[in-house]
């Protein structure tokens, strides 16, 4: 699971924010496109979810963008 939080960049994920000052982020995989990942202030665990019509994989997790 680390590698997977080192991707999206979070060195600091659990340290709690203002969930009202981070907009949501969303990347695509670089290895496979039908594969996307966001960051959600107001997530409170990651999920998983697949859109079968759109074809693709959603993994949401819970945290801010700092960069």
């Amino acid at each position: 699971m680390t590698g997977f939080f080192d991707k999206l960049g979070l060195g600091n994920f659990g340290v709690k924010t203002n969930a009202g000052t981070a907009a949501q982020t969303r990347w695509q995989d670089e290895d496979d496109p039908r594969i996307f990942y966001q960051l959600r202030p107001r997530a409170r665990r990651i999920s998983i979810k697949m859109d079968a019509a759109k074809r693709e994989i959603v993994v949401t997790v819970p945290g801010n963008a700092r960069r």
